[in-house]
């Protein structure tokens, strides 16, 4: 299964952009990965700026999938939230129903349009709190790096 990271806006932080990259080297030593990102809507606001987001998002990310056994998971405060150890069961599922290509969407500043959320295949949490979509890209990364590292029974998680 390829897994695609799908972001709203570039990292602007040194610090988080230097911990993303890390982590984005690392991941495809454990399965194909990729990581997209498409501008965000700075020029317009509300919700026209998360509807054209959203069809750019959709755009983007249908230039690599693979029709019905592709999967899209979007990160919302409000979708599903695991453990580490759910998340790698989690993913094993996807594997498990031949996902050939997942794709993790995280949104912009200002969150992902509410039409697009729904209409994705998963809504995954980090959990109630808020973070800044740069650290929630960040946690994304490393928590995948990890649940991948659970299922080959690598030493990172412990």
């Amino acid at each position: 299964m390829k897994i695609r990271l799908l972001a709203v806006g570039a990292l602007s932080n040194p610090h988080l952009k230097a911990l993303c990259e890390d982590y984005a080297r690392r991941i495809p030593r454990l399965v194909p990965f990729e990581i997209l990102e498409v501008k965000d809507g700075k020029a317009q606001s509300g919700d026209k700026r998360l509807i054209t987001e959203a069809e750019t998002l959709r755009r983007k990310g249908e230039a690599g999938a693979e029709g019905p056994l592709s999967g899209w998971a979007a990160w919302d405060a409000v979708g599903d939230a695991f453990s580490s150890e759910a998340l790698a069961a989690w993913l094993s599922q996807r594997e498990k129903e031949n996902t050939r290509v997942l794709t993790w969407v995280i949104g912009s500043s200002h969150g992902l349009d509410p039409a697009f959320k729904k209409s994705c295949d998963f809504r995954l949490s980090l959990g109630p709190m808020t973070f800044t979509h740069e650290m929630a890209r960040f946690l994304v990364l490393e928590q995948l790096y990890r649940a991948l590292s659970i299922q080959r029974h690598l030493p990172y998680h412990h």
